[in-house]
């Protein structure tokens, strides 16, 4: 393996819907009731009725999932990061990839509460708003499909967008359900070996939400200034970390905030590795919710993007001007974390460019683990632990002080 630096250094891991169950935390808002998040003015009292309530049956819906899941990902890593042990990279996954964020200190944790109660909410709305309207959506797994081969089944079908790349033959499509009936005869035709409708609200991760993208970059941007990364950060939307000044000259060079484009993934991933060693990294598809993958999409090319326009209705395209370097971290997360939730998630790519880059140690803060598993079947060589409760917290905290 080449570049192989930070071993032993742990990276903490989020998951994201999925991962929740009724009244996770309740045990370290009991055990840490001056450190943990479960207080004002994190939560106002409605939120900590649910949070904290064991029999709350209504975990699972977005509305709450969201919320619950961030709240306890960011009390659990205060608390570690009052034991001295801070993250040499971090990666969630979705709803996950924001306390990742402010693990990496990109956002503070009262900006990262205010800015997933605001994507719940966003969220939790389309998807009623889509429910009220008859429309009946859905999330497919296909099992032993190769990317590019399911970029051909897809094609017959525009309405549905590859939704999660969670590894290299372990993909989710989000769409109509009555398309994705018709793609499940069609992936396993063409040599799939299992397929699974999952039990979701909606279509997640896909253009059902570009709608709502210019908002939620709306929340980012009020949250307050993103700072730049202290940990190895990579993004579900990218597969790796944000690299500049490539990443802002491309948002910038767009002519409207959140545009759809690619990004050419092979370049630039850090300012010192030549790019023979990442061309594990080329991932243009499927970058745009549109799937268009024509070159002029991509860096230099001569036309505009195309497919969705994530400006709301009257608001104009922002100018392209130099902005500081303050400025700059911000614009560049508020899009692409606001474009997240309407793209893809690369969480395999994620994994890779750990890997690739030495990371042994990893541990999962999620009510349930959700990543390990994944990172498991990557190799069996790897570190892995699980915090999901005080107890665990209590068994990472000897092992990682030793």
């Amino acid at each position: 393996m080449k570049n192989v630096k930070n071993t032993n250094k742990w990276v903490f891991l989020y998951g994201g819907q999925g991962s929740q169950r009724p009244g996770m935390g309740i045990d370290f808002a009991q055990a840490f009731p001056q450190d943990s998040l479960y207080s004002n003015p994190y939560c106002n009292q409605e939120e900590l009725d649910y949070l904290l309530a064991p029999d709350f049956d209504r975990i699972h819906e977005t509305r709450y999932a969201q919320v619950a899941l961030t709240v306890f990902a960011l009390t659990v890593t205060r608390l570690l990061n009052r034991k001295n042990i801070h993250p040499a990279a971090a990666l969630g996954l979705s709803a996950g990839e924001f306390p990742a964020l402010a693990a990496a200190n990109v956002y503070s944790p009262e900006a990262t509460l205010a800015i997933i109660k605001r994507r719940a909410e966003l969220m939790s709305s389309r998807l009623q708003q889509r429910h009220q309207q008859g429309y009946e959506d859905g999330m497919l797994v296909v099992l032993g499909l190769e990317e590019t081969v399911l970029d051909t089944c897809l094609a017959p079908f525009p309405a549905l967008s590859p939704a999660n790349m969670n590894a290299k033959t372990q993909l989710t499509v989000s769409g109509p359900k009555a398309d994705l009936e018709l793609l499940r005869r069609k992936v396993l035709d063409a040599g799939a070996k299992r397929t699974l409708f999952l039990e979701v609200e909606g279509a997640f991760h896909s253009k059902v939400f570009d709608p709502d993208v210019a908002e939620l970059r709306r929340a980012l941007l009020a949250a307050g200034p993103a700072g730049k990364a202290q940990a190895d950060l990579p993004l579900n939307i990218l597969g790796r970390p944000v690299t500049e000044p490539y990443d802002f000259r491309h948002w910038s060079d767009s002519g409207q905030a959140g545009a759809n484009r690619h990004f050419d993934n092979n370049k630039h991933l850090s300012n010192n590795e030549n790019t023979d060693d990442n061309k594990y990294l080329s991932n243009n598809k499927h970058m745009s919710n549109n799937g268009n993958t024509d070159d002029s999409e991509k860096p230099g090319g001569n036309e505009k993007p195309t497919g969705s326009n994530y400006l709301a209705e009257g608001e104009h395209p922002i100018e392209s001007h130099p902005i500081d370097e303050a400025d700059k971290q911000t614009e560049i997360y508020a899009d692409l974390m606001s474009r997240q939730m309407a793209s893809p998630t690369r969480l395999d790519d994620c994994f890779t460019y750990l890997l690739h880059h030495g990371y042994t140690h990893f541990v999962e803060i999620a009510p349930q683990a959700v990543l390990t598993p994944l990172l498991r079947r990557r190799s069996a060589d790897l570190n892995l632990r699980h915090i999901g409760n005080v107890e665990a917290f209590s068994a990472f905290i000897s092992e990682a002080i030793d």
